[in-house]
């Protein structure tokens, strides 16, 4: 059996989405408040390294354009928080992680796609009115796997119909 890789998605801000997928499958998925869920991420993605499994992230990169009236609008500050807690959990554990574009992780993966593969998080999955940020985690998950783990990527397209 090959060693499939855990691919980690981060989608950080107010609301913070995480998923993995692992073997074909949403092997983890959680979106809430940024502390809590990067704290139980850390915990996991620790775990997974401490058991020698191959671990990866994508996260979705955050470009600060200024501070001009519609910045001061938005819940950016926890959105360049989250990117820079996920660079220190990569730096510490020897874990890559890829800052990607949001357009390029829709591109990849819409909604249709991720209902096809299986991999689509409703509300009850993550027990909050939607699932938005969950589902662009499972995007970058699947983005990371892409870039770095193709083969992972190759088997998982082919194993759907």
């Amino acid at each position: 059996m090959i060693d499939e890789p855990h691919c980690f998605g981060v989608d950080p801000g107010a609301s913070f989405g995480v998923a993995a997928v692992h073997a074909g499958e949403l092997w983890y998925v959680d979106q809430g408040e940024p502390t809590a869920c990067f704290e139980r991420l850390d915990d996991v993605v620790r775990r997974l390294v401490e058991l020698e499994a191959d671990v990866v992230i994508g996260c979705e990169r955050f470009v600060n354009l200024g501070g001009g009236p519609r910045h001061r609008r938005t819940a950016q500050h926890d959105a360049e928080r989250g990117v820079a807690l996920l660079l220190d959990l990569g730096r510490r554990l020897g874990v890559p992680v890829d800052l990607q574009a949001p357009v390029d992780a829709k591109r990849l993966a819409p909604n249709v796609r991720l209902r096809a593969l299986g991999l689509y998080v409703t509300p009850s999955d993550v027990n909050a009115p939607d699932a938005n940020d969950a589902n662009d985690a499972v995007r970058h998950a699947l983005l990371a796997m892409a870039r770095r783990r193709a083969l992972a990527f190759e088997r998982l397209l082919s194993s759907r119909p």
